[in-house]
């Protein structure tokens, strides 16, 4: 028997570095102990990918195994008059391959591979795509849900692991995804993040400064996490993102609180990975809206515990924001700041909620 939790004490102690070799040998040979089909280690909770950054033993390559699995399985598709797997999205193969461009994990991609993967990708969607057609479904299961949420993350693969590797496509795939792109908003599916990252398929490209922000401010919540997600790819590229950024904040600013935990999360983001906070107006929109967001999250005594929870939630939304506006000290005497800054700190406040302000 596999002793779990065992590993898992040792791979904690490897990532902080403190193993000598001898713990590094037994760790090795704890993990590669019992192996699946596959040649991975099993009775863990991993995915495969974790393993290319784990210790293997001297005869296992495990890019090798990752690439054999690939070669072994298919996308699942949902077809006529068979029985339908329900993933809610999270297809096994999908999270794999996306685990291949993780910034901590080696592997290489050839053209056979990537190939394969554009056929599997079209091959679903022209069998499946009819799906998203379908009437909306207000009770039970919803296959049409179930296949939209499918997509969402063929998208992720489309703007991750294909735009890392494009040039690998062939003339045949590259044709057949431009078409497939194209179709997507006409089956309901948001698809400027992949326009922007796929752009060298398509015939025309897009006018980022006409559709960010007609699309930033809609009342879909999956055309702003689409328009959200295509302003951080270009941030990863390389591009100045920030007048994009600050059309962000004025949405955290003047949004209806219920329901747009979507702005609150990505300002959350886009405060930890670039230096928006240098630019004032997005400042100013961030103190405001968070302003804003306590004066209608107050707790009351006829609040229900699910609305309690709702109001704590969005608090703990933009508590890091608040750390890190009050950490500059741009504006040491700001009474919105300080009154957060002492909701966050009271030892009145959840623990949970204080836990996220402190980071």
């Amino acid at each position: 028997v596999v002793d779990k939790l065992l590993i898992y004490r040792l791979l904690f102690l490897q990532r902080a570095g403190v193993l000598n070799p001898q713990e590094q040998e037994r760790l090795t040979a704890l993990l590669w102990t019992k192996t699946d089909q596959y040649g991975f280690p099993k009775g863990t909770a991993f995915a495969k990918f974790f393993f290319l950054t784990q210790p293997h033993p001297d005869n296992v390559n495990p890019q090798s195994l990752l690439k054999s699995y690939f070669a072994s399985n298919k996308l699942p598709r949902i077809g006529r008059g068979t029985p339908i797997n329900i993933y809610s999205g999270q297809i096994p193969l999908l999270n794999e391959i996306m685990g291949t461009v993780n910034e901590d994990v080696e592997f290489t991609w050839d053209a056979n591979m990537v190939n394969g993967l554009c056929e599997d990708i079209v091959g679903l969607w022209e069998s499946d795509k009819w799906r998203l057609k379908e009437a909306e479904q207000s009770l039970g299961f919803s296959v049409k849900e179930e296949f939209k949420r499918r997509m969402v993350e063929i998208e992720n693969v489309l703007s991750g692991v294909l735009a890392h590797n494009s040039e690998l496509v062939n003339e045949l795939n590259r044709m057949a995804l431009a078409k497939m792109i194209c179709e997507f908003e006409d089956y309901g599916l948001p698809a400027l993040r992949v326009k922007v990252a796929l752009a060298e398929f398509l015939d025309s490209t897009v006018d980022l400064a006409q559709e960010i922000p007609r699309r930033i401010g809609s009342s879909n919540e999956a055309v702003v996490n689409d328009c959200i997600k295509t302003i951080s790819f270009l941030n990863k590229q390389g591009n100045d993102v920030m007048k994009w950024i600050e059309l962000l904040s004025e949405y955290f600013r003047s949004s209806p609180i219920q329901g747009q935990d979507y702005y609150y999360s990505w300002m959350e983001f886009f405060t930890e990975s670039t230096n928006c906070l240098e630019i004032e107006t997005i400042r100013e929109n961030l103190i405001i809206g968070i302003g804003r967001l306590f004066g209608e999250t107050q707790i009351n005594l006829a609040d229900s515990e699910l609305g309690a929870n709702v109001k704590m939630h969005q608090r703990m939304l933009v508590a890091p924001i608040v750390r890190r506006l009050v950490e500059r000290k741009d504006d040491p005497d700001n009474e919105i700041l300080r009154s957060c800054k002492d909701y966050y700190e009271s030892e009145n406040t959840c623990w949970d909620v204080r836990n996220k302000y402190r980071g």
